[in-house]
């Protein structure tokens, strides 16, 4: 079913609970000594990992001191029982994912080097209020929790570039001021119950932005956007899409499939770099013949309310067409003009006066994609894994 694409491998649980690569240690000052050998390196950071540990252990502090990251991932510690001010003057990384965690101590706010914080997989209730004194941090992942607010302090970290809260419990409060995330490249929200987003014209840097399933009802201004490529945004409640998005002069995908839209902004035509457009199961009654997009490839139009699609073959790069479940009666014959398209499906259009179906199926062979017909006949339905 084309209504799940756009939802990234990185975006699903399973792919994002994967264990982030690990980082080199740094290269020791002149006169501390040769550095260890990579794999022992490793092995010395990772000495907790997955050891069914339900605490940590007596000699974790002692051994921990001078380590620059400390990885206790994958065991069933249910409370960090150390007082992480002492790690203050080495700790970059600190790695507690896929625990049982319900909470994380105020100490770990005395981290001043921290650089990238994990913790996602848990049963985390709340963060610490002090995290905005975190200055260094570059990455906080806390998918996968029970989190319901953001303390205020996490929209003033200048040098964060990666932000996942996705898939925890927020939305019952306001999110705080994201005014101070200049350097945010990735904001994942999805899988809460968020009804609105704050002011975003100030992430000048973010590239991504996943709000997907979530309760919006409409978008903040997205001026200020110049550098984002991926807005998701499906499954929401979205009743129209704002005419700011011809701010976004970089973007490359805009998935907001499963909403209440009942039209398409015409300032979509100034995002010259769009390459996938995906609206399925919404309310359209109407594509825009102005809305011409050069750089389009994929077009997911299917179960609106559409009656004709009179302008799609001047869209001369697209490579899948999906308008399945509408009520299409006339398609303009330009479409045949598209020679890159591999995939197309027509099924459950009343069609009249198109007869150059068969033409559309031998251009999609061509390509060595897959086409299925307004009747359907004995095509395989398209499984869209763009």
């Amino acid at each position: 079913c084309f209504s799940c694409f756009g939802a990234k491998e990185k975006d699903t649980p399973a792919a994002t609970q994967g264990k982030p690569a690990l980082h080199a240690p740094p290269t020791p000052s002149k006169g501390s000594g040769p550095a260890p050998p990579p794999k022992q390196a490793e092995e010395e950071e990772s000495e907790w990992k997955k050891q069914e540990l339900s605490e940590l252990p007596p000699d974790f502090a002692s051994k921990a001191r001078s380590k620059p990251r400390i990885d206790v991932s994958e065991n069933r510690i249910v409370t960090l029982t150390v007082d992480f001010s002492m790690f203050a003057s080495t700790l970059k990384e600190l790695d507690v994912n896929d625990n049982r965690l319900k909470s994380i101590p105020d100490s770990i706010c005395s981290l001043v080097k921290l650089e990238i914080f994990h913790a996602y997989k848990n049963e985390i209730q709340s963060l610490p209020q002090a995290i905005g004194q975190l200055k260094s941090l570059k990455e906080i992942n806390v998918f996968n929790n029970k989190i319901t607010e953001l303390p205020a302090g996490i929209g003033t970290l200048g040098a964060l570039t990666l932000l996942n809260v996705a898939s925890n419990q927020l939305g019952k409060t306001p999110l705080p001021s994201f005014d101070g995330l200049t350097s945010l490249t990735r904001l994942a929200l999805f899988w809460n119950k968020i009804t609105a987003l704050p002011a975003l014209n100030k992430l000048g840097a973010l590239q991504e932005l996943q709000v997907h399933k979530n309760s919006l009802k409409e978008f903040p201004s997205l001026v200020g956007l110049g550098k984002l490529t991926s807005l998701q945004a499906s499954d929401n409640r979205l009743e129209s899409i704002t005419a700011t998005i011809g701010s976004c002069a970089s973007l490359e995908e805009l998935s907001v499939g499963k909403n209440n839209l009942l039209s398409l902004p015409l300032d979509l035509v100034k995002c010259k770099k769009l390459s996938k457009l995906v609206v399925n199961n919404n309310a359209l009654t109407d594509f825009p013949a102005d809305l011409l997009l050069p750089s389009l490839q994929t077009l997911d139009l299917s179960h609106n309310q559409l009656t004709t699609l009179e302008n799609v073959g001047k869209i001369r790069e697209l490579h899948n067409l999906f308008i399945q479940g509408n009520k299409i009666r006339t398609l303009g014959a330009d479409v045949l003009g598209i020679k890159s398209l591999r995939r197309v499906n027509l099924e459950g259009n009343p069609l009249h006066g198109f007869t150059q179906e068969a033409d559309l199926k031998r251009i999609c062979d061509q390509n060595g994609g897959k086409f299925v017909g307004s009747q359907k006949d004995d095509a395989p339905a398209i499984v869209a894994k763009i």
